[in-house]
C-alpha cells in the first residue's frame, strides 16, 4: 500500500512538473502546436507568410496547415472588423462578417473558412494546388479589410526561433 501510494505522489509531481515546464518555456513545441493565437506587433500579412514559410503546404501537413490558417483569419476578422469568430461557427462567422463588411467578404470568409473546415474535421484531402489557392484568398481577405496588427493574446507564429518579423 505505501509503494503504491508512493508511486501515485511520484507520478503526480512528475506530472506537475512537466505542466510547470511547459508554461515556463512557453507552450507546446511550434511544430505540434495548432495555437495560432496572434502575438505582439505581428500584422495578419506576416502571420501568412510566417504560415507559408513553415513548409506545411503538403498534403501530409494539410490539417495542421489548415488549423493555423483557420486560427489566423478568426484572428483577423475580430481586430478588422470586431467580430469575435474565434468563438464562433463558421456560419455565425460568415453572418457577422456580411453586418461588418459585406456580402463579398462574406463569401470571401465562408470559402476560406470552408475549406479550412473540410480538411480539420471532414478529413479532406488537400492538394498543393488547393492550399496554396485557400492561402490566396487570406491573402485577398486582407487586401480587402487591411492589415491590422494581431494583439498580445496569446503566442505568436515565431514562438521558439530566433528571429521574428
Amino acid at each position: 500500500m505505501f509503494v503504491v501510494g508512493l508511486v501515485l505522489l511520484l507520478a503526480l509531481s512528475l506530472a506537475w512538473g512537466l505542466a510547470w515546464w511547459r508554461v515556463r518555456r512557453g507552450g507546446a513545441d511550434d511544430a505540434t502546436s495548432t495555437s495560432a493565437a496572434p502575438g505582439p506587433g505581428w500584422t495578419t500579412a506576416e502571420w501568412l507568410d510566417d504560415l507559408a514559410s513553415r513548409g506545411w503546404m503538403e498534403p501530409a501537413q494539410a490539417g495542421l496547415f489548415h488549423a493555423r490558417l483557420a486560427s489566423i483569419v478568426r484572428a483577423h476578422l475580430e481586430m478588422a472588423r470586431g467580430v469575435p469568430a474565434a468563438r464562433m461557427t463558421t456560419a455565425e462567422a460568415v453572418e457577422a462578417t456580411a453586418v461588418a463588411g459585406g456580402d463579398a467578404e462574406a463569401a470571401l470568409v465562408g470559402r476560406i473558412l470552408a475549406a479550412c473546415d473540410a480538411v480539420k474535421f471532414a478529413g479532406a484531402g488537400a492538394e498543393v494546388s488547393a492550399m496554396v489557392g485557400t492561402l490566396g484568398e487570406a491573402r485577398a481577405l486582407v487586401a480587402a479589410q487591411g492589415n491590422p496588427v494581431l494583439g498580445a493574446v496569446g503566442r505568436g507564429p515565431g514562438a521558439g526561433r530566433k528571429e521574428a518579423p
